[in-house]
């Protein structure tokens, strides 16, 4: 079974900002591979085989879900810090989904692919619709049947 993860785009404010960010944090999966974007967490996710079966990471951004990465892998690494760290590997594709208001909450949770909101096209920055129209404002057009 594939579930998901939702988790908190702490400290971004739109898509844009997400997309900037990930360009700084990235990390090769693998040796001499190509860095991909990356979490980094304490812990690794209980229920780690089933986000690798197909799983996503669903960003919440001024509190309504707004877009999805595929995972692509999980590792664990020591920290040099000590103790040991998890990264979570990304697809670089953004997919927008369609908004979905979402309580704050910290860390990450599961979701369920049945609750999952459904995707509305790949993120490109720039595009027209660029940040430039509200997760509630896209939900009301969507309502009213202008989207």
């Amino acid at each position: 079974m594939t579930i998901h993860l939702l988790r908190p785009a702490a400290g971004c404010d739109s898509l844009y900002t997400l997309s900037q960010r990930q360009k700084r944090f990235r990390a090769p999966m693998e040796k001499g591979g190509r860095p991909t974007p990356i979490i980094s967490t304490k812990r690794k996710p209980a229920r780690g085989d089933q986000l690798l079966k197909g799983g996503s990471v669903y960003w919440i951004i001024k509190r309504a879900i707004q877009a999805r990465q595929s995972i692509i892998g999980i590792d664990m690494i020591d920290d040099p810090n000590g103790g040991t760290r998890c990264l979570i590997y990304l697809d670089e594709e953004l997919m927008r989904t369609e908004p979905y208001p979402q309580k704050p909450f910290q860390g990450w949770r599961y979701l369920e692919t049945s609750n999952a909101p459904p995707d509305l096209g790949l993120y490109v920055p720039g595009d027209a619709e660029d940040e430039e129209v509200s997760p509630e404002m896209l939900a009301a057009l969507k309502e009213t049947g202008l989207i």
